[in-house]
């Protein structure tokens, strides 16, 4: 009895490692890839802040990752000023441009 509930426990603290890390890995992916949206239009965060309705210190918690959780509302917010569906907020950013030729 002993083992099957410790079996039980381990197996949820490691799925609630599981979702911890999903989380961290979300976030770190929200940040970058609102980072790379922002830049990629010429907006400083004080610009993005403006067009979304938000604070300047709004944006960059999340381009730094400070926010606990992200709210549905910002990322929807964020997502209109960018001009993108709030879907791509999350997906990868993309690839980094080489500069020059390819070599052959």
């Amino acid at each position: 009895m002993y083992a099957l509930a410790y079996t039980e426990c381990t197996h949820s603290r490691t799925l609630a490692q599981v979702y911890v890390n999903a989380y961290i890995l979300c976030m770190s992916l929200l940040a970058r890839r609102l980072r790379e949206l922002r830049e990629a239009r010429g907006l400083t965060q004080a610009e993005l802040a403006e067009m979304a309705g938000l604070r300047r210190a709004t944006v960059t918690e999340w381009e730094n990752e400070d926010r606990q959780r992200p709210v549905i509302d910002v990322l929807v917010k964020l997502a209109k000023a960018l001009g993108v569906e709030p879907g791509e907020l999350l997906q990868s950013p993309a690839p980094a441009k080489r500069a020059g030729r390819l070599s052959r």
